[in-house]
């Protein structure tokens, strides 16, 4: 075995260690020497146990600063150089992912013949941020392994000395997940992803998120091991379902994994922008629904309540003619019993949300996206 460090971030709203991590955990338990367990926000006491009696190591600390500031607290206040200099490499995860529906052997296999400092699963292309500014391309951090070239060089040390920890999840992203792959490509480090190696995705727009628009073809044809939670929405409802779909036919991955971990988020409100359980108390709420935007999230929302048999009265719209079941805002009437679902990214949510309530529309009679 290689020398390896696995530091595997886990943060549960309620503490609770789900099946998949265990499965997770004992898979890839296979390729690491050692494994760092850093619990966000603490677990319950059995899974701590649980850990103890499988000889992990286990760090407890606050939710701070997210994936960026655990990695930040490892690396300047947990190991020492001298443990550093052990390992060949070292693979910074999180549990933000199933799997692996397909077997690591493949993975190292590729990527310990290329020629690089860094590397990933996929990466983000050619994106731009809701403020106008262009996404650099970035290695997606969800799994990103280093190795010594890079992690015992100075310019590893300043990254994590100078790295600025945030509460907010996007100046996160911005500060950890993509100035990573920046800083250390800028300083002549190189890297790759996995992706790079496997072939193309057809159709893809590069300015999407791979794993979120192209779950399905990454894992059923490119055969990437891993596939993220978020992909498991009503607004990703299509593509999610092929992807469970070929999971349960094709693989000896188990998809109830899948479904009961996301059956606890959808109970315990823990999905972003709209859950299954939300939705459905919405229409038995509500003798009729409308939506309310006819871009992307609406179209696939529209997709998923047609394929649940929840028929919508109308789509609601800022600025257009009203015909065909679309109706501009400023004709529109919610009568009594209605409701209205705002299905759009929270960009303009707040804005749409707004301009309802100056129609003196109640709150009972809107749902925003979480």
């Amino acid at each position: 075995m290689n020398n390896k460090l696995l530091i595997y971030i886990v943060y549960d709203f309620e503490g609770i260690v789900d099946e998949y991590i265990v499965y997770m955990i004992k898979e890839l338990q296979k390729f690491y020497s050692r494994i760092i367990i850093v619990a966000n926000g603490g677990l319950k006491q059995k899974y701590c146990e649980y850990f103890q009696n499988l000889n992990f190591e286990l760090i407890y600390r606050e939710n701070e600063g997210f994936d960026g500031g655990a990695y930040k607290e490892i690396f300047l206040n947990y190991l020492s150089l001298d443990e550093l200099s052990y390992f060949n490499e070292i693979t910074l995860m999180n549990d933000s992912f199933y799997g692996p529906i397909f077997s690591m052997n493949s993975v190292f296999k590729i990527m310990e013949s290329k020629d690089v400092d860094f590397w990933g699963i996929t990466k983000f292309e050619n994106g731009v941020w809701e403020t106008g500014e262009i996404i650099p391309e970035h290695i997606q951090s969800y799994f990103v392994t280093v190795r010594r070239s890079l992690f015992q060089s100075k310019c590893f040390k300043d990254f994590w000395r100078d790295y600025e920890e945030s509460s907010s999840f996007n100046e996160t992203v911005k500060n950890f997940e993509v100035k990573f792959t920046t800083f250390f490509s800028e300083n002549g480090f190189k890297y790759a992803v996995l992706t790079d190696f496997l072939g193309k995705i057809n159709g893809q727009d590069k300015s999407k998120n791979t794993w979120m628009e192209y779950a399905d073809q990454l894992v059923k044809d490119l055969k990437i091991p891993f596939v993220k939670r978020k992909v498991f929405n009503v607004c990703n409802y299509k593509i999610a379902t092929e992807v469970l779909g070929f999971i349960r036919d094709n693989t000896n991955y188990d998809e109830n994994m899948i479904i009961k971990h996301i059956e606890r988020l959808d109970k315990g409100g823990k999905f972003e922008g709209y859950s299954e359980s939300r939705i459905k108390a919405f229409f038995n709420d509500h003798k009729a629904v409308y939506l309310y935007g006819n871009g992307l999230i609406s179209q696939k929302l529209q997709f998923y309540l047609s394929q649940k048999g929840m028929d919508i009265k109308g789509i609601v719209i800022t600025k257009g003619i009203d015909g065909q079941g679309v109706l501009n805002v400023a004709n529109f009437v919610l009568e009594p019993g209605e409701g209205i679902i705002i299905a759009t990214g929270k960009k303009y949510a707040e804005e749409i949300y707004s301009i309802l309530k100056r129609k003196k529309i109640s709150d009972s009679d809107i749902m925003r996206p979480i």
